[in-house]
């Protein structure tokens, strides 16, 4: 058997003696905020995920209006594209990749105007929506 100390590879290999320390965040409670006299520096990533799964149901009420109010509603073309081609797809899984397309476009578009115009075309008050 050979001892790993004696045989040279093995002491190129060898790792420092210490390990550089990670920084790990600051706590934060169930709602993602964090405590009061600690900011974090970035969302956390289930405040992420909950506005992108508002965007994406967003994005299904666009695609669930009748094509005349869609038309009164400003949205960038390939949303409005894509928004279109949503209500083509029959196939559940297609359509479930397809919505998820569209919340990652509305990232880019006036999530609070579209909110805002909706609900003015659909007649329900923002909060309804």
């Amino acid at each position: 058997m050979i001892a790993t100390d004696a045989h040279p590879a093995f002491r190129a290999a060898r790792l420092p003696a210490t390990l550089p320390t990670m920084r790990t965040p600051p706590p934060s409670d169930a709602t993602g905020e964090a405590p009061a006299g600690l900011a974090l520096e970035r969302p956390s990533k289930t405040r992420l995920k909950r506005q992108m799964h508002e965007l994406q149901r967003l994005g299904q009420r666009l695609a669930g209006l009748p094509p005349a109010q869609l038309q009164r509603i400003e949205l960038p073309e390939l949303l409005r594209e894509q928004i279109e081609m949503a209500r083509r797809i029959t196939a559940r899984e297609a359509l479930r990749r397809q919505l998820q397309y569209i919340g990652r476009l509305m990232r880019n578009a006036d999530a609070e105007a579209i909110r805002a115009r909706l609900a003015v075309v659909t007649g329900k008050p923002e909060a309804a929506l």
